[in-house]
């Protein structure tokens, strides 16, 4: 468990001083996905410092992300792009499977706009 979890500023949470974040409210306003990305990128051993502008920043920070993975996607379906294998690699694979196939992607998992995973769905609220 982390040592303390402090606000931003780095003083320690207390409902008395006014600075707790419940975390319904946490949840609601940034999401459980940018909270667990900002749990598992601290040191266990320090002070967590825990608010809602470095909760921004880990959405901006996974919104490029996830640019760039949808940039990726589309484009190589445009120009049916298929990997190719590395020498050595994969010498056992079944003969079903031949070099550079790769498994379908299902057609809501390419288009951005069509997906409604939770974390996507946080992501459009923020």
């Amino acid at each position: 468990m982390y040592e303390k979890v402090h606000d931003e500023q780095g003083r320690p949470m207390h409902k008395s001083h006014g600075n707790a974040i419940w975390f319904d409210e946490a949840v609601e306003k940034m999401g459980a996905d940018v909270m667990r990305w900002i749990y598992a990128g601290s040191n266990i051993q320090n002070n967590l410092n825990f608010g809602f502008s470095k909760g921004d920043d880990v959405v901006r920070n996974l919104l490029t992300l996830w640019n760039v993975y949808s940039f990726f996607v589309t484009y190589a379906l445009v120009d049916e792009w298929k990997p190719s294998r590395l020498p050595g690699e994969g010498q056992q694979d079944a003969p079903a499977k031949r070099a550079g196939q790769v498994d379908p992607v299902p057609p809501a998992r390419l288009d951005p706009g069509r997906d409604r995973s939770p974390w996507r769905t946080s992501m459009l609220r923020a």
